[in-house]
């Protein structure tokens, strides 16, 4: 384990331990969880990563969800009910709050729904709304395999 690692272990740690300690206490492992992650808060516990959240979101997320791990260790070390508790390999960073004052130019953190195109792929958006309509999902079939009951081919 690297120090970055650590550190950043320690801020998650120090920021939502609340929502690390639903996680420990949650019964099932191989489920997948999501720790929910106040941006102001993490802003207030460390102002450089919060920047680099928001210069380079898919590099700073993927070291959270990799970090996540050594923060439930570290709340998980320090709970009086540890025994009950598991590490839980698939928990995931969930980011909210992200204030529109770290837009680092017009709209690019909040953009209007129809002006979501290329030019985000890969950059930090926050996207506020209410959900009118939602439908089953569908399946996109890109290739059919045929079998023969008789001679099993394909």
């Amino acid at each position: 384990m690297d120090s970055d690692e650590k550190v950043l272990g320690a801020v998650l740690a120090s920021c939502c331990s609340q929502a690390i300690e639903g996680v420990l206490l949650a019964a099932e492992l191989d489920e997948h969880y999501g720790v929910t992650v106040d941006f102001i808060r993490l802003l207030d516990a460390n102002a450089a990563l919060a920047h680099s959240i928001v210069q380079s979101p898919q590099q700073m997320l993927d070291a959270l969800e990799t970090s996540l791990l050594t923060a439930q260790e570290l709340v998980l070390q320090k709970h009086p009910q540890k025994l009950s508790m598991a590490v839980k390999p698939n928990a995931h960073i969930r980011l909210h709050s992200i204030p529109y004052s770290m837009d680092p130019e017009q709209h690019l953190l909040n953009p209007n729904i129809c002006n979501i195109g290329s030019g985000h792929l890969g950059k930090l958006i926050t996207i506020r709304g209410t959900v009118v309509k939602a439908g089953p999902v569908k399946m996109f079939e890109a290739q059919k395999v045929f079998f023969c009951n008789k001679c099993k081919h394909k």
